[in-house]
């Protein structure tokens, strides 16, 4: 607008907010729609580049982890090149990793990416694997371990390596990846060590859970929900019953369920999608027999863990 017809504050605002403007943007349009004195510049500012990465999104939020993403998360930007989450099935070492693969995607110039070996059994495939799983394309003239160190040896990436219990032996090619290749970092979840030099082993262990609750004790639903197994518990049963809450008259036996699972996610998280079958009470009664507890309905879950029990083998 010419002369002394300037546009208002609210106009100026809600036009830059249409538009889809940032912040940094509307303050500088602001200030030169209101000011004719003065000579802007736009303000100076570092645009945040998205690092490439193949992380899968997580649907569930994580829960009773915040110490262990950032005890994780602190060896690897302190400069520990191979981390290693042991435990064992169940106790959710995979969203774990991927958790903290998330927190540190920017430190790597050239992204993080995810490798599922649960599939695969022989170590000899995991090159293969990990070259698929970066989007690199063999050719049939060199061994794939050869063309993916070539590949990794200028690269600042991050390697979330899941399951690597079923192919350890792979251990030695991969030490030698870290070797020749100064700039890749490797975060592995595995239930047993990978037992080379500067690995750092962190264990992970169940969910913190109540003690053993004497039948004529009280608990109430404030006091369960301190523990994260109880609000994992809750969280999960919510998403197949929105109508579930913790409350005083159930807290004891959804605090006993937890503990009769060992605090393990996995096994919380499979019991907690029946309570629109049963209650807690009726739950803990089919968890005290022989029961087997199927999960019908969760595509998300692979075949041998649609029983608790497989759940608990199999990670």
């Amino acid at each position: 607008e010419a002369g002394d017809l300037r546009p208002s504050a609210q106009l100026v605002e809600s036009l830059a907010q249409a538009l889809g403007v940032d912040d940094a943007d509307q303050r500088y349009i602001l200030e030169f729609a209101l000011d004719t004195g003065r000579q802007f510049a736009p303000v100076a500012r570092k645009r945040k580049l998205r690092r490439p990465h193949s992380l899968p999104a997580q649907l569930t939020p994580l829960i009773g982890r915040e110490l262990d993403v950032a005890a994780v998360r602190s060896r690897l930007v302190d400069g520990a090149r191979l981390v290693t989450l042991i435990g064992p099935p169940g106790v959710g070492k995979t969203r774990l990793a991927l958790a903290v693969a998330e927190s540190v995607l920017e430190q790597f110039e050239h992204g993080v990416f995810f490798v599922r070996l649960g599939p695969i059994s022989d170590p000899d495939l995991v090159a293969t694997t990990v070259a698929q799983s970066l989007g690199l394309q063999l050719n049939g003239q060199n061994p794939p371990v050869v063309q993916l160190r070539c590949f990794l040896e200028n690269k600042h990436l991050l390697l979330v390596l899941d399951n690597l219990e079923h192919v350890v032996d792979s251990a030695p090619m991969l030490d030698d990846l870290l070797r020749r290749c100064p700039w890749l970092s490797m975060l592995v979840t595995s239930r047993q060590p990978l037992r080379v030099r500067g690995e750092r082993q962190i264990p992970v262990h169940p969910l913190h859970l109540p003690a053993a609750i004497d039948a004529t004790a009280a608990l109430s639903a404030n006091d369960a929900l301190t523990y994260p197994a109880v609000e994992l518990f809750a969280d999960r049963a919510q998403t197949v019953l929105p109508s579930f809450a913790v409350t005083d008259s159930n807290a004891a036996a959804v605090a006993e369920l937890c503990r009769r699972l060992d605090g393990l996610p996995l096994a919380i998280e499979l019991v907690a999608a029946r309570v629109k079958l049963m209650p807690p009470a009726e739950l803990l009664a089919h968890l005290s027999g022989p029961w087997m507890l199927s999960v019908d309905g969760l595509r998300d879950v692979t075949a041998r863990q649609k029983t608790l029990r497989g759940a608990i083998g199999w990670s």
